[in-house]
């Protein structure tokens, strides 16, 4: 129901009351009668309609959501408020606010982006790479990152193809938002410049940054919250992950779901995909002869072995996951396996530094907590898994625009087309086809030359129609390959 009465209503409405009690009183514009006893509370009565309606609003989630889809309406209220627009827009958000927090509801914040560059040189020299040390790209505005933990030591890695030494150390955006996600080989730019550093380069994408939570999204999910939340079902589990701070999207897998690996009785797994955020720990241990198996799982990276020496990923050994049951999980099993020849000797002292997925443990907390706990239900909280998409482009430009701006707005915007992707979300490649001849710039692609595919699996146009995305996997764009 419309509460509000206009001042052209309410001046009419007085207008006719006048008259009906005295015909001779003079009403039309310019009139004493009319400027100081209709026009003018009309205009003060008019806004006390406004602040009323508002008031009436904000106290339901529909409400608010009708004055969040009127700019109209909102210029009214700031007006009867007396605000300027940017002082509303900040009262709104706080009223809105507050009625969530009836629910115990709160807005979600953005994530930054992370991932890895290397740092190359000419030599497998020591170098001193600080913490927060920033790259970014080379588009305008940049986009910035740093380094979230210092690095001294050598660069211990060889890349045969350009015949450097390098060694990649873990980065985040300097800036929450999706702005931040970029593919791979795009952050190609160190702001100052570090001694035995030649080049940097970000080998694979970097993924999770998240916007904050919009206020309709933040509606809608308060309104979600009012549903039953009964833990014995699908959609109570999925709900109650739904509410936590990160959650993007929520898979439940019960017993007879064919992605079940596990045996046991009541088992239910709830497969998340959620902005990344990774913690680093350090775990010390003597080796005796056998893999290790790190404490706090789900890994994401090794940081740094050292014993009697320093040990190197893929030359003395690597980092295998679990693809078991657990997988995933904090029962996970990703383990450091060593390579044949290059383990330590029996007993040798070890401090492995690295990376694990904190919020997976949290989740799992959530799930875990008396008040959340089915005594028949073993519940465990798994990382979704993430499909890597690899394209190869070569496409035709425009005049006036350069291979090196069309790049850039080509991978902006896949990269947003792919991060928009929920669990079990299938990619229609011409669905991919129709993005990149939408970009500014783009006349036509060479479908000849055109190949996608997951990960390094890429396959010709005329091979696929679909990449298929299985209800526990998402997709990310990773890298384009631009051939000219």
């Amino acid at each position: 129901m419309n509460y509000i009465k206009n001042q052209t209503t309410i001046i009419q409405e007085s207008v006719d009351y006048l008259k009906e009690k005295n015909s001779l009183i003079d009403t039309n514009i310019g009139k004493v009668v009319r400027d100081v006893s209709v026009e003018g509370p009309a205009h003060q009565f008019s806004k006390i309609y406004y602040v009323f309606d508002y008031l009436s609003k904000i106290q339901s989630i529909d409400g608010i959501k009708e004055v969040l889809n009127s700019v109209e309406y909102q210029a009214g209220i700031a007006n009867a408020l007396g605000l300027t627009q940017q002082d509303f827009d900040l009262r709104l958000k706080q009223d809105l606010e507050r009625l969530v927090n009836n629910w115990g509801i709160t807005r979600k914040s953005g994530t930054k982006a992370i991932g890895s560059i290397a740092f190359k040189g000419t030599q497998s020299k020591n170098v001193i790479i600080p913490k927060s040390t920033i790259i970014s790209t080379a588009s305008t505005p940049a986009v910035r990152y740093q380094t979230i933990q210092e690095y001294v030591g050598l660069l211990d890695e060889y890349e045969q193809s350009s015949g450097l030494y390098y060694k990649e150390i873990a980065i985040e955006a300097v800036k929450v938002g999706t702005s931040s996600n970029k593919i791979a080989k795009s952050i190609i730019l160190l702001e100052n410049s570090i001694d035995g550093v030649s080049v940097v380069i970000n080998f694979n994408a970097v993924t999770g940054g998240m916007d904050n939570e919009t206020d309709l999204e933040l509606l809608d999910r308060a309104k979600d919250s009012w549903i039953g939340r009964n833990l014995a079902t699908k959609d109570g589990y999925k709900k109650l992950l739904e509410q936590q701070e990160g959650v993007i999207d929520v898979l439940v897998v019960g017993p007879i779901n064919p992605l079940m690996k596990r045996a046991s009785e009541g088992s239910i797994d709830l497969y998340v995909l959620h902005s990344e955020s990774f913690v680093n720990a350090t775990y010390s241990i003597a080796y005796r002869g056998f893999d290790m198996v790190l404490p706090l799982q789900p890994i994401k990276s090794i940081i740094s072995v050292i014993g009697s020496k320093t040990y190197v990923e893929n030359t003395d050994f690597i980092l295998e996951k679990d693809i078991n049951e657990f997988q995933g999980s904090y029962r996970g099993q990703d383990k450091i396996k060593w390579i044949i020849g290059q383990e330590p000797v029996i007993n040798e002292m070890l401090v492995i530094s690295y990376s694990y997925d904190l919020k997976i443990i949290n989740f799992q907390n959530v799930i875990d907590l008396d008040e959340n706990k089915i005594i028949t239900a073993d519940v465990i909280v798994k990382k979704a898994n993430k499909v890597n998409v690899n394209i190869k482009l070569n496409y035709t430009g425009f005049p006036g625009y350069s291979n090196n701006d069309l790049e850039i707005s080509l991978s902006d915007t896949l990269t947003t087309f792919f991060t928009d992707k929920l669990l079990g979300e299938s990619i229609d490649v011409s669905d991919v086809i129709a993005e990149i001849n939408n970009v500014e710039g783009v006349d036509r692609i060479n479908t000849q030359v055109f190949e996608i595919g997951r990960n390094n699996l890429l396959q010709k146009l005329s091979e696929v129609s679909q990449i298929s995305i299985a209800d526990n996997e998402y997709a990310r764009l990773n890298e384009i390959t631009f051939v000219y």
